[in-house]
């Protein structure tokens, strides 16, 4: 988007409309996106839009590939928006899990063995292993599986490995 300004204030935008703080980058550059910090996701792409003759649609040049059945505008907005941090208790250690959130002061919701949090949460290192970071749709993947002993499973998507962790939670003697 804004293909006619220099990257760094084209930065500058970016980093106003993916963060709710302060941040001396676009202080220093775009006072102006300084200013209007405390808007809304919706507010700020508004006022790029008056302002900078910001197009949403810029952002994603696939847009028109969008299917009709989905709010374009939502969808495109929804790419600065920070998702939730989540995380997995390990089998047998959810309410340690909670009590160590707890005990941190650590606002979070639980849903059975998953803890959303905001995605700005700093997690203490624990002196005890209790959970894993792991997006909650790995998380739900895990109900579709059943590991059976002497099995041998190929975890293709694995990055950290948790959906491997959870599958040895299922079946500790399966293969990986």
């Amino acid at each position: 988007a804004l293909p006619a300004y220099p990257w760094e204030q084209r930065l500058a935008v970016a980093m106003f409309l993916c963060n709710s703080a302060q941040h001396e980058f676009y202080q220093g550059l775009m006072p102006v996106l300084a200013q209007q910090i405390d808007l809304s996701l919706e507010e700020r792409l508004q006022f790029l839009e008056q302002e900078f003759e910001f197009a949403l649609e810029e952002s994603f040049p696939l847009w028109k590939e969008v299917s009709a059945q989905i709010k374009l505008r939502a969808f495109l907005a929804s790419h600065f928006v920070q998702p939730d941090l989540f995380l997995r208790a390990v089998k047998g250690k959810e309410t340690k899990t909670e009590l160590f959130l707890q005990s941190n002061n650590i606002d979070f919701h639980r849903e059975a063995t998953c803890f959303r949090l905001a995605n700005q949460s700093k997690i203490p290192d624990s002196a005890e292993y209790l959970f894993e970071i792991q997006d909650r749709s790995s998380q739900q993947v895990i109900q579709y599986l059943h590991p059976k002993v002497n099995e041998y499973w190929w975890d293709c998507c694995a990055a950290s490995g948790g959906k491997s962790l959870l599958l040895k939670e299922l079946e500790p003697d399966c293969y990986l």
